[in-house]
């Protein structure tokens, strides 16, 4: 028969595996109904944080909230990832509130990117696993939003995000 306690992690295993802040940690993830060590998706993610998955994306490309980079671009995030990112927005009495908007684009630069709005045709279809003809049916059912750029068709991501959802 096998010993139970060497399977079940004690407090002090996990103040070794977890920041200085374990215990605060803990006791938020366990308010919050968040497991510290299971994988989120970005919807999940970004509703555990009280944000849409653009502020999440936004966030997660400025390197403020950790994330797992998975493969076929997928990515998780860990609840003690999501934790963190909370713990370090507590802003101490008395103390400069943190400056929530993004920096100002220099003039003359689109505040939109397309690499980051607009999909390829190719990769809508490796995001999906679908081939061709079945994303174009898709778009001719209106159940994915594009834009026509010359002969090129690209998808909107947010599009994408709500039929995901």
């Amino acid at each position: 028969m096998l010993d139970t306690p060497h399977f079940a992690m004690t407090k002090i295993d996990t103040d070794q595996v977890l920041p200085k802040q374990s215990d605060i940690m803990r006791e938020m993830a366990q308010d919050m109904n968040v497991a510290l060590y299971r994988r989120y998706g970005t919807a999940a993610a970004a509703k555990t944080l009280g944000m849409s998955i653009d502020e999440l994306d936004q966030l997660r490309e400025r390197g403020e909230v950790g994330y797992l980079d998975l493969t076929d671009n997928q990515i998780s995030f860990l609840g003690y990832q999501l934790i963190t990112y909370l713990l370090a927005c507590i802003v101490d009495p008395g103390a400069e509130p943190r400056l929530r908007s993004p920096p100002a684009s220099p003039a003359g630069t689109a505040l939109i990117s397309e690499a980051s709005e607009l999909l390829t045709v190719k990769e809508t279809m490796a995001m999906l696993k679908i081939g061709r003809t079945k994303l174009y049916e898709m778009i001719n059912a209106n159940q994915i939003e594009y834009v026509k750029i010359g002969q090129q068709t690209r998808i909107k991501r947010a599009s994408l995000r709500r039929l995901i959802d």
